[in-house]
């Protein structure tokens, strides 16, 4: 296939290298991303040592009699691909007037916006015309914790839309307090007159009211305490479930527990607006 980065045959060589298919780096990639989503051999950027072998294993399952060793095939062959996708990762992440086309696969920009940027990065020339049909899985492995394209911005709409519903419900019933103060200068004495419910009570001048305040202090530390363990507990899971997303943007299952882990926190009693942003 002209304009690809990929070789088309699948014979080996006279020279005894290994010819690389498109079907088989798409193949390749795959399992790269199983392996990836397993957690066995991740490290901040790729993966640990000892990983190859476990590709091996996982191609041959899928490409029975295919004769692809982790040395020297599986380890040049990836060598080839980080470094054709940390070229077009360049060009996407440090220059401006370019784009990417998910459908072509390619890097797209102005012929003047190409010539600039060739003229002092040669080894991105190829890249004008030439197809890079795995990009966006070498980036989700590459790159630490980071989706990229349409998929990344639509995790940060997610996210952004449930911390600012959050928030709203928060402050909104805090005014609704705050707008009625007659309700609390009608009650009792030791009912708070401000919607903020963290707010220490005030205690009565008279002594039988100060001990009986003194109760319902410890009362009200304890419940907090319960409080901020869930809260801790919640906010822990919330953001694991972040990560989830962030590493595999095409799950629903991690949207909806972090949908479910956002309704939970919102639904706790006695959360100030400061709590929720500091949970999120």
């Amino acid at each position: 296939m002209e304009g690809s980065s990929a070789s088309v045959t699948s014979q080996v060589s006279k020279s005894g290298k290994r010819k690389w298919t498109l079907a088989k780096d798409a193949v390749l990639v795959s399992c790269m991303i199983n392996l990836r989503n397993m957690g066995t051999h991740n490290a901040d950027t790729g993966f640990k040592s000892g990983y190859l072998p476990e590709l091996e294993k996982m191609l041959l399952e899928k490409l029975p009699n295919c004769g692809i060793k982790a040395r020297p095939h599986i380890e040049s062959r990836l060598k080839t691909l980080k470094r054709e996708w940390a070229i077009v990762h360049d060009i996407m992440l440090n220059t401006s007037g370019f784009g990417w086309d998910s459908t072509r696969k390619m890097v797209t920009a102005e012929d003047d916006v190409w010539e600039t940027y060739v003229a002092t990065h040669k080894e991105a020339a190829p890249f004008r015309m030439r197809s890079f049909p795995h990009f966006e899985e070498l980036s989700m492995i590459y790159v630490k914790d980071r989706a990229i394209g349409k998929d990344a911005q639509a995790v940060e709409d997610i996210l952004q839309e449930l911390e600012i519903e959050d928030l709203t419900g928060v402050t909104e019933e805090a005014d609704v307090n705050h707008s009625n103060p007659n309700e609390s200068a009608n009650g009792n004495a030791n009912t708070p007159t401000s919607g903020d419910v963290s707010r220490a009570h005030q205690p009565p001048t008279d002594a039988m009211a100060s001990a009986s305040s003194g109760k319902k202090r410890k009362k009200g530390e304890s419940d907090f305490f319960t409080i901020s363990q869930s809260l801790n507990t919640m906010a822990t899971e919330m953001k694991e479930a972040c990560m989830m997303i962030s590493k595999s943007v095409h799950s629903d299952i991690y949207q909806e527990k972090f949908l479910e882990l956002s309704r939970a926190l919102r639904n706790v009693d006695g959360l100030t607006s400061a709590q929720v942003r500091m949970a999120i």
